[in-house]
């Protein structure tokens, strides 16, 4: 599993989920995707949400170093790379008073789209417009309504952000028990031996553990990929040893 850290002027930055295990932290809000991991990855938001009083506050006393433009009508700070977050309910508010603002300053931007509650954008001539835009270098959005392209791609959900220190605290609890992938722990009722996610001994059956073909995208391709190699392989997301059928994945170990 990766996640992401940092989105920044078209650079995204990883780090492997093992890792991220490994580090001493005691918020994880920083470093796992949640609703609200749009505040933290922008440089300017449009947003009502985040303010206590709001009917759809996110519920969580967020830590946001990004500028607010609707407390500071600061928008002539607005950079070209810059990227600003806008939530759905003041979607129109930016489409028509801080868009045509931008393009009169000629500035090009990243825009984030989210909302920790509903409603969720649906398009329409106005989203079809801000694609087309030639000031919107890259449109990234929650709840996606176009398929990926170069100028627009999906971010995702994420876990809820009063959660995400419960999950973590439980994922690092049981790495290295049996029937997970520990640093130095044992996998599967095998006792398979892994070592930093490698696999050091070959199972009982001595066929070679394969991780996931990191190449392939989705469930078709990496069920041609286990088909063709015929190994017994392990899921880096749940930890678990699977067999390929020939339809499904049959969960083993």
């Amino acid at each position: 599993m990766i996640v992401l850290i940092i989105f920044k002027e078209y650079l995204i930055i990883y780090i492997m989920f093992e890792e991220l295990i490994d580090l001493e932290i005691d918020n994880y809000i920083n470093y796992i995707v949640t609703p609200i991991t749009p505040y933290l990855i922008c440089d300017h938001f449009i947003s009502d949400e985040i303010n206590k009083g709001s009917g759809k506050y996110i519920d969580y006393d967020l830590k946001i170093t990004a500028n607010d433009l609707l407390k500071n009508n600061n928008y002539s700070c607005i950079l070209n790379g810059d990227i600003i977050q806008v939530s759905v309910d003041r979607f129109n508010y930016f489409y028509d008073q801080i868009l045509p603002l931008i393009k009169l300053n000629n500035k090009k931007i990243i825009l984030i789209t989210s909302q920790y509650h509903l409603p969720q954008l649906h398009r329409s001539e106005r989203t079809d417009n801000i694609l087309k835009d030639e000031n919107i270098l890259l449109w990234v959005s929650q709840n996606p309504i176009y398929t990926n392209n170069q100028k627009y791609m999906g971010f995702p959900y994420g876990i809820n952000q009063n959660s995400v220190n419960d999950y973590m605290n439980y994922v690092k609890s049981v790495v290295g028990k049996e029937g997970t992938v520990g640093k130095e722990g044992t996998v599967g009722k095998e006792g398979n031996v892994v070592k930093e996610g490698k696999v050091v001994k070959e199972v009982k059956e001595g066929k070679e553990i394969l991780i996931f073909n990191p190449k392939a995208i989705n469930v078709g391709q990496q069920k041609a990929y286990a088909k063709e190699i015929n190994k017994v392989f392990i899921n880096p997301v749940n930890k678990k040893f699977y067999r390929f059928k020939g339809d499904y994945f049959e969960p083993i170990g």
